[in-house]
């Protein structure tokens, strides 16, 4: 089933351990690449006839939120509030300092051990 969502884009496999995607412009005076850089986000980069140098013409992050692990484990992330990271219910940030300084990779930990008794 054709989708036009994939129109342009082919995935070549050289069965040898590579495989890329490449993408065929209807404009083809329309210079373009996709990247992706370490932490997993996908650019797409264009040449700038204008200003003669490449920028960047769409990536996959919206937002800081979209980072994995922005906020650490138990923290979650909300782009409508400052700061945008949070601890859940029942948790505070593990490294205040860290916290407040806006790295809040850490994450958070229970602000009290359960009482759990078999």
């Amino acid at each position: 089933m054709a989708s036009v969502y994939l129109d342009g884009f082919s995935l070549v496999d050289d069965e040898e351990g590579i495989v890329y995607l490449t993408y065929n412009f209807v404009e083809v005076s329309y210079l373009s690449y996709f990247f992706v850089k370490s932490n997993g986000i996908l650019l797409q980069h264009y040449w700038d006839l204008k200003f003669k140098n490449w920028r960047i013409d769409w990536s996959t992050l919206d937002s800081d939120c979209d980072v994995y692990g922005k906020c650490g484990p138990f923290g979650f992330c909300d782009t409508k509030k400052s700061p945008i990271c949070s601890c859940l219910r029942g948790f505070k940030p593990k490294r205040v300092e860290e916290w407040s300084r806006g790295n809040w990779s850490s994450g958070c930990i229970q602000r009290s051990l359960l009482n759990v008794t078999g």
